[in-house]
């Protein structure tokens, strides 16, 4: 029996639907090549036009081997003056006004950079 396997570049794209009530924080998909400084912006997906309130949040960047992150720097999708970067730990956290905020479809959650080698 003889098994023929044929190659072909493809590109795939995942697409993500909130449910019903939520929204998405959207992380880009970058190409980049050793050497290279990307710069990612991640924004709330809410093309539901849900408004969702949060109180804050609170989380960690990790990233794969092969890529180094050097900084995040805060956006502007929450109206908070509380956000708090650690760039030696990663831990991001950021508290909203009493009664939480809404950041529009679009706006910028944190910025993330990092470094490819």
């Amino acid at each position: 029996t003889t098994t023929t396997v044929t190659t072909t570049e493809a590109t795939t794209t995942t697409t993500v639907t909130a449910p019903a009530g939520a929204i998405i924080w959207q992380i880009p998909t970058v190409e980049a090549k050793p050497g290279d400084t990307v710069t990612m912006a991640v924004t709330v997906n809410d093309v539901q036009n849900v408004g969702l309130s949060i109180g804050g949040a609170q989380f960690v960047i990790t990233n794969d081997e092969g890529v180094n992150y050097v900084s995040a720097a805060a956006g502007d999708g929450y109206a908070t003056k509380k956000y708090n970067i650690n760039d030696t730990t990663r831990q991001n956290a950021f508290s909203t006004p009493i009664g939480g905020a809404a950041a529009p479809d679009g706006a910028t959650v944190i910025t993330l950079t990092f470094t490819v080698h």
